[in-house]
């Protein structure tokens, strides 16, 4: 069996596809979600932050975000999109409104119209350095106009977010 080098992780000399480090946060307090615009949508609370001890490798994010949407009593439809910040830019965003990450035809407006549970998302980007980064999970609604009410984490339901550092 192959061993790897004492320094092997500081040097980034590790087989392809091996996980260099794994980070874990979780969040549980509440966040109503109120911006309709993609360009600034409302901080979750929910983040995770990682050093990389590699530069060039890879990172992957994985995140189990507690979502509760809701239709108002005049509007059908109703939908929220998340999107990753890393401090200086998104890195993942679920699309635009016709492409959102949840999205709810509630028919005739009736506002016991709701999705409530997690949703899963999951991004793959470089680590191009070893700087610092938080990610943020971040969230904008639709439509704007009569808009539902969304919450992220609501009842202090339990969202979590795990980062891992790939070997490439």
């Amino acid at each position: 069996a192959a061993k790897l080098k004492d320094d092997a992780i500081a040097t980034g000399d590790l087989p392809a596809g091996r996980v260099i480090q794994t980070v874990f946060m979780s969040s549980s307090t509440p966040a109503q979600i109120t911006s309709t615009n993609v360009a600034s949508p409302t901080n979750t609370g929910l983040s995770c932050a990682i050093t990389p001890k590699v530069a060039g490798s890879k990172i992957l994010g994985m995140i189990d975000i507690h979502l509760q949407v809701m239709a108002n009593t005049t509007v059908a439809d109703a939908a929220v999109g998340c999107m990753v910040h890393d401090g200086s830019s998104y890195v993942f965003s679920q699309g635009s409104v016709a492409h959102m990450g949840l999205y709810t035809y509630g028919g005739a407006g009736d506002p016991s119209d709701e999705w409530r549970g997690m949703q899963g998302i999951k991004f793959y980007i470089d680590a191009t350095n070893t700087t610092a980064r938080t990610y943020s999970v971040h969230a904008y609604i639709y439509p704007a106009t009569n808009s539902p009410t969304v919450y992220a984490q609501v009842n202090n339901s339990l969202s979590m977010f795990t980062l891992m550092e790939i070997a490439v």
